[in-house]
């Protein structure tokens, strides 16, 4: 009996050795290898100034989801739409987006159409002084998107409940019929606004203009007024001769070439002119070069000068911020390089 004893805990201890030895020659089980990398968005149609959701979805080769969060989310064209490291997407501008995320070094995209936003409201700027019968006023017209911003290039349906006290025509246009009231509306799509014209009978024997010859300088901003001779109560309309020169409704003139402009104040069947002579502005300046701030492994791109300091992107993996107050001697001070990859083309300085 006391011989047998040894020879079994010898064949058990032999048996342990060969499963542990076998265990440990089995290979771990590998990691599931990413796949795809499918990326949903919460909206595949939207409009300008909207926020999409984005969401991705890492699978193995077997489509089975993998437990992978996105290192990263993006969307482009960059001047069109960003997204942010939550996968939020920014739309402001129209056409086709294509967004994304890398899962494990692995991308994944999808599109996104973006049209412009529609327009929700529309104001009229409210003309206060009566028109006279047979003079016109252009109304100013702002269209505004569902989130207040302004939408430019909106074509507006203009109409006049009366058109026999006051016409409108395509461009907004009123020209005055017979003493009265009359609404105008202003339409786009689902969008409208309205406004009151008044219309009287002109007493108005004549006008004149202030100053009736003037000069100016290019770029100069010169007030003209018109005074009626028998009435106070009327809206001239301005007119300039020549293409290097405008003038506003309120009468404000500005020339952007040289010459001699003719100015035309008009209401109704009165009319009066006047001139200004425009000579150059004449800033021509030598520029003296007092210090530099070379670059030698990169190229520079834009330069913005804030008081004493110069904020300089580059096209290259970072963007710079130099002290000047001494201008010969630039020190940077600063540079920015995170999640700067591809080169700083422009940049946006919101405060310093």
């Amino acid at each position: 009996m006391f011989t047998c004893q040894p020879l079994v805990v010898t064949f058990l201890s032999i048996s342990v050795l060969l499963v542990g030895s076998t265990l440990a020659q089995r290979p771990a089980p590998s990691p599931s290898v990413i796949k795809t990398v499918e990326v949903t968005a919460s909206m595949k149609k939207a409009e300008v100034g909207q926020t999409v959701k984005l969401t991705a979805v890492a699978k193995d080769a077997a489509g089975n989801i993998l437990n992978e969060q996105p290192s990263t989310y993006f969307a482009g064209p960059f001047d069109i739409a960003a997204a942010d490291d939550s996968g939020n997407g920014k739309l402001f501008g129209a056409g086709e987006v294509t967004a994304g995320a890398i899962v494990g070094g692995k991308p994944g995209f999808t599109t996104i159409i973006v049209k412009p936003a529609d327009i929700k409201t529309i104001e009229i700027k409210t003309t206060t002084t009566p028109l006279a019968v047979g003079n016109t006023v252009q109304l100013e017209a702002t269209s505004r998107t569902f989130s207040g911003d302004p939408r430019t290039g909106v074509t507006i349906n203009w109409t006049s409940d009366k058109p026999s006290v006051a016409m409108v025509d395509a461009a907004g246009v009123i020209t005055g019929v017979a003493p009265g009231k009359a609404t105008i509306t202003a339409v786009s799509g689902t969008a409208k606004g309205m406004t009151t014209i008044t219309v009287m009978k002109s007493s108005l024997r004549g006008l004149t203009i202030e100053p009736h010859s003037t000069t100016s300088r290019t770029g100069d901003v010169v007030h003209f007024a018109a005074k009626g001779d028998g009435s106070q109560n009327f809206t001239p309309r301005w007119a300039v001769s020549g293409s290097g020169a405008q003038i506003d409704p309120d009468g404000g003139f500005v020339a952007e070439q040289p010459g001699t402009y003719i100015i035309t104040a008009t209401s109704g069947t009165v009319l009066a002119s006047a001139s200004i002579v425009v000579t150059p502005r004449n800033l021509e300046r030598e520029i003296e070069v007092v210090g530099r701030a070379p670059f030698k492994e990169f190229q520079g791109a834009e330069e913005w000068i804030i008081g004493n300091y110069a904020y300089y992107s580059t096209i290259s993996d970072r963007f710079l911020v130099y002290d000047i107050s001494d201008p010969a001697h630039p020190k940077l001070i600063s540079e920015y390089t995170a999640t700067v990859t591809g080169g700083v083309h422009s940049a946006f300085v919101n405060s310093h």
